[in-house]
């Protein structure tokens, strides 16, 4: 799927943190897998989970993180997976599009309002949930 430019909020994440790794190992072997396939498949089932709203509020976990980032309501929908390589690796990739972040009313809600502070607390949660050695946290803008 191809989307048209747009503000969005783009998270890599590395390799499982050493804790982690074993389990990883462990399940490639026993269903005859790469250790990779493993991962990619956790994070990005992870991160499907973390966006299932849930009642009263349909509201998701990561709709609770960004809203007790920005200090109002937000909910999100349809974050974007896809992979990056580097070195031979394939690592996951979720963008969180501007469209898709949006307030209880439906309205976007601009990444300009993300300050940098923010996406490393971001970061941190999604490293911390996802049990993963590091995070790449970014957000790309066009100024009108």
């Amino acid at each position: 799927m191809s989307h048209p430019y747009q503000n969005h909020i783009t998270v890599v994440i590395g390799k499982p943190d050493e804790k982690f790794q074993t389990k990883v190992s462990e399940t490639a072997f026993d269903e005859c897998r790469t250790e990779e396939e493993v991962w990619v498949e956790y994070v990005l089932r992870t991160f499907d989970i973390g966006t299932m709203q849930f009642k009263p509020d349909y509201k998701s976990p990561i709709d609770t993180a960004l809203t007790n980032l920005l200090g109002e309501e937000v909910r999100l929908a349809k974050p974007f997976h896809g992979f990056t390589n580097n070195d031979g690796k394939t690592f996951p990739v979720v963008m969180f599009y501007e469209e898709f972040i949006q307030d209880l009313s439906g309205n976007p809600i601009s990444i300009l309002k993300f300050n940098d502070q923010m996406l490393r607390q971001l970061g941190d949660y999604f490293k911390k949930t996802i049990k993963s050695d590091w995070i790449h946290i970014s957000s790309t803008f066009t100024y009108s």
